[in-house]
């Protein structure tokens, strides 16, 4: 089964997840709690030109407008290694991801 998620940035507030951001769609049963955690704690720390994160596959893209300062970048990266660190989908009892 293919894997997709996207959270991205919109002019309003969000009651699911911090400040502007916003699931794409229904946010995904499959989303462990601790890497929902890790999103709600860390997107507020993302440069404001980043404005949206996505997941296809296992493979976590962040689209923004490049106009950061190194600082920007650096949360970025930063933000990508931490997320890389977790485990983002809950288990079967099998300890294959559902």
């Amino acid at each position: 089964a293919q894997i997709k998620w996207v959270v991205e940035r919109r002019a309003e507030n969000s009651s699911e997840l911090p400040g502007r951001w916003h699931w794409n769609g229904p946010k995904p049963k499959e989303i462990s709690q601790e890497f929902e955690e890790f999103l709600s704690s860390e997107l507020s720390s993302l440069p404001d030109d980043v404005v949206r994160i996505q997941e296809v596959n296992r493979s976590l893209i962040v689209y923004w407008h490049e106009s950061s300062s190194e600082e920007g970048l650096a949360s970025i990266v930063r933000f990508l290694k931490s997320a890389l660190s977790i485990y983002p989908y809950k288990m079967c009892d099998d300890l294959d991801p559902i």
